[in-house]
């Protein structure tokens, strides 16, 4: 990407407690998608529904609650399943490019993008369908090299150094 470009933008995409709040539903919908055998996606579902914890706290133990939101951060299926709800977020440019690892998103747009770094940010939209939501205090861009201030309007503008 660079080979051809003087400079890319990079938007570090930071999901706001993106293994809490994910939606079952959404989620099994897509799976349904990628046709997998039934067993395995009744494992999944097996796995997201009637979960259930407590809280262990200076000898106290809370009360038993169910919740039918998010999955389990450190289990292995986790970040997989993150994946399969990114699995429609894709970049408006063909030029630019969209890199997924768990539930962090890095989106790398060039300088000579057919699409601006703030309409190639649609990412917005793609969340509120999917029941996320963007964390813009720690969504981060650098241009150039320089982080860059406020969020989204100042998408173009270096931070100024102290």
């Amino acid at each position: 990407m660079l080979e051809n470009s003087v400079y890319v933008r990079v938007i570090l995409i930071d999901f706001t407690k993106a293994f809490d709040i994910a939606d079952h539903t959404v989620l099994m919908s897509k799976l349904a998608e990628l046709q997998l055998p039934g067993n395995i996606y009744s494992w999944v579902g097996s796995f997201l529904t009637a979960r259930q914890q407590v809280c262990h706290f200076s000898g106290e133990v809370s009360m038993l609650k169910s919740f039918n939101l998010g999955f389990v951060q450190g289990s292995g299926l986790g970040p997989p399943l993150f994946l399969v709800l990114a699995q429609d977020l894709n970049t408006l440019s063909r030029n630019s490019e969209l890199i997924k690892f768990a539930d962090d998103l890095t989106l790398l747009v060039p300088e000579n993008s057919d699409v601006s770094v703030a309409t190639e940010f649609y990412k917005q939209d793609w969340a509120s369908d999917n029941s996320m939501i963007i964390n813009l205090t720690t969504t981060t861009i650098y241009n150039n090299n320089h982080l860059t201030a406020s969020f989204p309007g100042n998408l173009g503008k270096p931070v100024p150094e102290r």
